[in-house]
């Protein structure tokens, strides 16, 4: 049953063995490995527990049971302790070699992954898990050249591995071959019409290859599959661009960023059709938005941004300085025909020297002059007053004090 799929129907059979041989060791290991391939990992452990108390150097048990550290509680370190002491009982355990592959990987120890998926497949050279799993390791270090020779491999084995056919071209994708994409895509899409990654990748690699309107079918098609990818509006916006149907790339542009407003290269690309269009000032504030968006990694599309805001900006200045230039030109066509109009011209023109404009605006200095005086002016007057009132008191009183004075 187990290898049929039937997976509850073997635990069925163990459970009923276990009635009868409630110690049955066999019984527990494998009705453990069904339970992992039903997801029911709780119960898998107690499982391979019980078949650990009655033989602990069970290598079956114990590489189960690293299963379950790894994919249910993700312990990946106590998961590669197991895996050790089944493949030290038995050091062709490919289970366990290709468990401690996986485990190793998520930890990104990739050179000691790709050394237990070696081992495991030359002990079983078409495990696809080992050989998946190797090809993960191979591409984390980006050597896609060995990813292919493994996938293709694979390949000859299955020929109708969807997987297989797609992790193809996505290498091919990585590579630069676009036209092995679009060969290993369609070969994919002949067996699942509905995978929208294949229709993505089609897409992406027949614009790289300047075949702007097939490209652009198949992102329609991936788009009827999933409208809320942003990269298929922006790979479309693309395509459309580069036919120079700028208004219909804005528009794809706009959806990618309703869907995603910080998908940084549709505000890029969407701030170079306005610009192609001649819509300046959009363009400057949506290479703005850009700038303000985009990490670190984007520096040159950051300085490309950059200087076409710079030439727009002069492109600007130009403009203003033209204005006055165009106006005397013409005034001066106006004189010209002014003077074509009249008959006699005198042969010396008495001319005006105009007066040197004056600063009429004063200055800091000279305000603060005029302050001082006005205070000065001020101090003198009520001097004035009160030596006025004295004279005047004293005029009224002089008799008086002269007298007691005895003059």
């Amino acid at each position: 049953f187990d290898r049929l799929g039937r997976y509850e129907d073997a635990i069925r059979c163990y459970d009923q063995s276990l009635k009868i041989a409630p110690d049955h060791i066999n019984a527990f290991t494998y009705k453990s490995f069904s339970l992992i391939c039903l997801n029911q990992y709780e119960k898998a452990i107690h499982c391979c527990d019980r078949a650990l108390k009655y033989d602990p150097e069970n290598a079956d048990a114990l590489a189960n049971k690293a299963l379950c550290l790894k994919d249910y509680l993700h312990q990946y370190e106590e998961s590669i302790s197991y895996c050790d002491k089944a493949i030290k009982i038995n050091p062709r355990h490919v289970n366990a070699l290709t468990c401690k592959g996986n485990c190793l990987y998520t930890l990104k120890y990739y050179e000691e992954s790709i050394s237990c998926y070696t081992k495991a497949l030359e002990i079983f050279p078409y495990h696809t898990p080992a050989l998946f799993g190797k090809v993960e390791s191979l591409g984390s270090l980006g050597r896609y050249e060995e990813c292919v020779e493994y996938l293709l491999y694979a390949f000859q084995k299955d020929p109708n591995n969807i997987k297989v056919l797609y992790d193809l071209s996505i290498l091919f994708k990585k590579l630069g071959y676009y036209d092995e994409v679009v060969l290993w895509c369609d070969k994919v899409l002949e067996i699942a019409p509905h995978v929208e990654g294949a229709w993505y990748n089609k897409g992406y690699s027949l614009d790289n290859l300047g075949r702007y309107e097939e490209a652009i079918r198949c992102h329609d098609k991936m788009l009827e599959i999933n409208p809320q990818n942003e990269g298929a509006w922006y790979n479309k916006g693309n395509s459309l661009a580069h036919l120079d149907r700028y208004e219909e790339a804005i528009r794809c542009y706009d959806r990618a960023l309703k869907i995603d407003p910080r998908h940084v290269m549709s505000w890029l690309n969407k701030g170079s059709s306005l610009y192609q269009l001649g819509r300046y000032a959009e363009s400057e504030q949506i290479y703005k938005q850009f700038i303000f968006l985009a990490p670190a990694e984007y520096g040159e599309k950051i300085k490309f941004a950059r200087q076409r805001i710079k030439e727009i900006e002069n492109a600007n200045r130009r403009e203003v300085k033209k204005q006055p230039f165009v106006a005397n030109v013409q005034a001066n066509i106006s004189l010209q025909r002014n003077r074509n109009q009249v008959k006699k011209v005198p042969k010396r023109v008495p001319t005006i020297q105009p007066r040197k404009n004056l600063n009429v605006t004063p200055s800091k200095k000279n305000t603060r002059q005029m302050v001082i005086f006005g205070l000065l002016f001020l101090l003198f007057c009520i001097c004035c007053v009160y030596a006025l009132l004295g004279f005047v008191w004293l005029w009224n009183n002089g008799d008086a004090i002269f007298h007691s004075l005895g003059i």
